[in-house]
């Protein structure tokens, strides 16, 4: 009896063992595996190969529709309900504010149609990188429609609680001295000083420099004079110093030079 006790207490073990190893090797009924879900919104981009998800962005960036355009309709960033941009729709749908970024990117890069509508919209993103990279697809398409708007946005960027207020000034500054717009000096030298913060001044005083206008000349005079007398605390601001009166003077010889012609 002892030994057959044992043989069936062994087959036991046995059983228990070989249903143990099956057992575990199932997938548990209650937590079913799920492929990650991305979009339906590729924008073409090499981010999704799923070819439903390349072919949905395809198919809706090929129709044809008319587009109201977002920069002559408002100077508040805020579109129209008439809008009917493909790729302002796809846009808007898109939750990924990476996604939104790089499809930005890639439609200013190739000028695409309806980038304009998009970039203009996207100056009051929920994600400030979507905000830099719309002013600097505004600053690329070279469009004097969209000097209201980046007004709006060096106005409105004072004391953003994120950090990210000066970076969107500066992009906004750099965008209007690309597009040469004389109207915008006034605003740009009320700028200059205002921070105390010498990387921020070189960008309005290289816009001043793009823009050309002569009624630039004596606040870049008053600029240069300030610089020059400038006596830092510590000599490591000295190199910055001499940075900014290089660029300053070299604004106001450009623009003496477009006077002059």
């Amino acid at each position: 009896m002892n030994r057959l006790g044992r043989l069936a207490a062994g087959i036991i073990v046995a059983i228990g063992i070989i249903w143990s190893f099956s057992f575990m090797n199932k997938s548990p009924r209650s937590i079913p595996r799920q492929s990650p879900t991305r979009s339906t919104y590729a924008y073409d981009s090499p981010v999704s190969t799923n070819p439903a998800d390349v072919a949905t962005a395809t198919g809706i960036l090929k129709k044809t529709s008319p587009v109201v355009p977002v920069s002559t309709a408002t100077t508040t960033g805020t579109p129209p309900a008439a809008v009917k941009s493909p790729l302002l729709l796809l846009f808007r749908q898109e939750p990924n504010a990476i996604l939104r970024r790089e499809a930005l990117q890639k439609w200013g890069e190739g000028k695409q149609a309806g980038v304009m509508d998009v970039a203009t919209a996207a100056v009051t993103d929920s994600d400030p990188t979507v905000i830099l990279q719309a002013l600097n697809i505004l600053a690329r398409l070279g469009d004097k429609n969209s000097v209201p708007l980046l007004l709006l946005v060096l106005q409105e960027n004072h004391g953003r609680p994120d950090g990210y207020g000066m970076p969107i000034r500066e992009a906004a500054i750099r965008a209007l001295g690309q597009l040469g717009e004389g109207s915008t000096v006034t605003v740009l030298v009320r700028e200059l000083n205002r921070h105390e913060d010498l990387s921020y001044d070189n960008n309005i005083v290289e816009a001043l420099g793009q823009i050309g206008d002569a009624s630039a000349l004596e606040p870049l005079n008053r600029q240069i004079a300030r610089l020059e007398n400038f006596k830092p605390v510590e000599s490591i601001a000295l190199e910055p110093l001499k940075q900014a009166l290089a660029i300053t003077v070299a604004a106001r010889d450009r623009i003496t030079k477009t006077k002059e012609k």
